[in-house]
């Protein structure tokens, strides 16, 4: 899984090569999705301080990465694999678990 960055002010691209590199991106930047596996940070953003702005970060991935099923996105079962471990972690570090287990993401 590769989900690529592109900087408002021109800056060389950030790749991101696992579902943690970008979460860390998504809570230092304001993004919006471009395409498939592709973002545009728009613009600089103050890093979240609050466990709830960090909490609504995890809650979009996972609606993002439950949306790109339908589509149409083909995943490697490494990817899912990866995803499946990110979003366990998260869940139990921002107290989603059983959110995320209604949902269908772990």
């Amino acid at each position: 899984m590769i989900i690529h960055f592109e900087f408002f002010n021109g800056g060389n691209p950030y790749i991101a090569k696992n579902p943690a590199a970008a979460f860390r991106v998504f809570c230092k930047y304001e993004t919006i999705q471009t395409a498939a596996g592709m973002y545009k940070c728009i613009s600089n953003r103050i890093p979240p301080k609050t466990y709830r702005e960090k909490q609504e970060i995890a809650r979009d991935i996972a609606i993002q990465f439950q949306n790109s099923f339908s589509d149409g996105a083909v995943y490697f079962w490494s990817d899912l694999s990866n995803y499946q471990e990110f979003f366990e972690t998260i869940a139990k570090k921002y107290g989603l678990i059983k959110e995320f287990k209604e949902n269908g993401i772990i």
